[in-house]
């Protein structure tokens, strides 16, 4: 753009110049002189930027960026690692040979070498396993496996974002989705025990909706006089029994359920 409109000018201006000399090229330059930059970027070298994930594995995180002398996690720098060596390994992870990072920071103690990512925030190393950079207490890693909705399991405890669940049976532990779960006794939405429900009639219906033989959920809350055997869930939010409509767990008064629909 800036080249076609000095071109422009240009022209205008030597036609002109047989008649006016150079007044009208002088009276153009202000307009060139505003456009250009104020000042040049001089941290970063952009002939030198690098790719911050390798090619060939789907949507780059693009958590990290680097040149040929720093590493940045979203525009913060990150002290001490090496760009040579920086591989970005998503969910706010990477590393160098010697060091693994969590949003730019060390991980402690954590083994650059072995050092790989999970899901859910959590990673791993021969040694321990770490959520959002932190170790996790006593989870092995021989035995780790992330569940999905933030929940993951050993051979010993169940945990949800890092944290152990107590009295949890790990080989009974199943994730059902919208951040519910259930062992042979309990059901709990994102970590918390759900009291007076029935896992062996438990299920989730979706937008965050549950119920079992008796009540129906949202988001782990009960939902006051709703009746599951005709509970049903609409989509974006919304669903019925028989006499009420819900939106994101909260009755509409005054809905009629029969004809009651979302617009789409």
């Amino acid at each position: 753009m800036m080249t076609r409109l000095h071109r422009l000018t240009r022209f205008a201006a030597m036609k002109r110049t047989a008649r006016t000399g150079w007044l009208p090229i002088l009276l153009t330059l202000p307009i060139f002189l505003v456009c250009l930059p104020s000042q040049p970027v001089a941290a970063i070298t952009p002939s030198r930027v690098i790719a911050p994930y390798p090619a060939g594995f789907g949507t780059p995180p693009m958590n990290y960026s680097k040149d040929a002398w720093r590493v940045w996690f979203r525009g913060r720098e990150v002290v001490d690692a090496v760009p040579s060596s920086f591989v970005d390994l998503g969910d706010g992870y990477g590393k160098d040979v010697w060091r693994a990072f969590f949003e730019g920071r060390p991980v402690i103690d954590a083994a650059a070498q072995s050092f790989t990512v999970l899901c859910d925030g959590y990673a791993r190393d021969a040694w321990r396993i770490y959520w959002c950079g932190r170790p996790v207490a006593d989870a092995a890693p021989s035995s780790f496996e992330t569940l999905g909705w933030g929940y993951a399991r050993d051979a010993w405890r169940v945990f949800w974002n890092g944290q152990p669940l107590s009295e949890v049976a790990p080989s009974s532990f199943e994730v059902l989705g919208d951040g519910y779960a259930h062992d042979a006794w309990r059901v709990f939405w994102s970590g918390q025990p759900l009291s007076e429900v029935a896992p062996s009639s438990f299920e989730v219906l979706g937008d965050g909706y549950a119920r079992d033989a008796w009540r129906a959920f949202w988001n782990g809350r009960p939902l006051s006089d709703a009746a599951p055997l005709s509970f049903e869930v609409l989509g974006r939010g919304y669903a019925r029994d028989a006499r009420r409509v819900w939106f994101r767990g909260r009755e509409l008064p005054g809905a009629s359920p029969s004809d009651f629909l979302p617009q789409y």
